[in-house]
């Protein structure tokens, strides 16, 4: 039996509880709908293109390197990466780089 636990409106994140009882076994996963993510990579993408943003970021001592969306920050903690956790950081960007670059808003490496 499949279970909406939450939904996020803005984002359009949707927490998902699924139970089977022929298994008898619990699930509990995220979705994000590709309409959401695609808007959202789309913006992520015009960022990255106008190398203005990122030298004006530089220059005032301010580089937003990514932005990621909840779908990507779920994917990250299952992986052990807490992305709120100063630690993790240098692990937080090789796995941007490696896995997720299409989130960055810039065409710099950061490592």
């Amino acid at each position: 039996m499949k279970t909406i636990l939450d939904k996020d409106p803005f984002t359009g994140l949707t927490e998902w509880f699924n139970y089977d009882p022929v298994a008898d076994e619990v699930t509990v996963y995220s979705e994000q709908k590709e309409a959401d993510l695609k808007r959202f990579l789309d913006h992520t993408e015009r960022v990255r293109n106008d190398p203005e943003i990122s030298r004006q970021g530089i220059k005032n001592s301010f580089w937003k390197y990514a932005t990621l969306p909840p779908i990507v920050q779920v994917e990250l903690r299952n992986k052990g990466i807490d992305i709120f956790n100063p630690g993790h950081t240098k692990a937080l960007l090789r796995e941007i780089n490696a896995a997720y670059p299409h989130t960055k808003l810039t065409t710099k490496i950061h490592r």
